[in-house]
């Protein structure tokens, strides 16, 4: 294994993309070396937030999507998960990274 494959071995992540974002970001995560599936890809389109976490949780998986509902530390402690990024958008757009210590 070359030093460049280790490194992309390395620094891979796995992903889930919410349904409320376009397939493109999973691709675009794709195409940058990590495992991305999509929420409509397993046909699991419109299940409840707990089963999404649930999922997220079984597959080691970080959440990508633009559910605010995910930034409820109480509910979705982070530490609890590998990742929540809950991304917004409009005049203030922000960046939330829940990421676990």
């Amino acid at each position: 294994m070359t030093h460049l494959h280790l490194w992309n071995f390395l620094i891979q992540m796995r992903f889930k993309v919410d349904e409320n974002l376009p397939n493109e970001v999973a691709r675009l995560l794709a195409e940058a070396g990590h495992d991305a599936s999509t929420m409509l890809e397993e046909g699991i389109g419109g299940a409840p937030d707990e089963e999404i976490a649930c999922r997220c949780l079984d597959e080691q998986r970080a959440l990508i999507t633009l559910d605010v509902g995910f930034e409820d530390i109480r509910l979705y402690p982070p530490d609890k998960y590998l990742g929540l990024v809950v991304l917004r958008w409009g005049a203030y757009s922000i960046l939330k990274l829940h990421w676990a210590p």
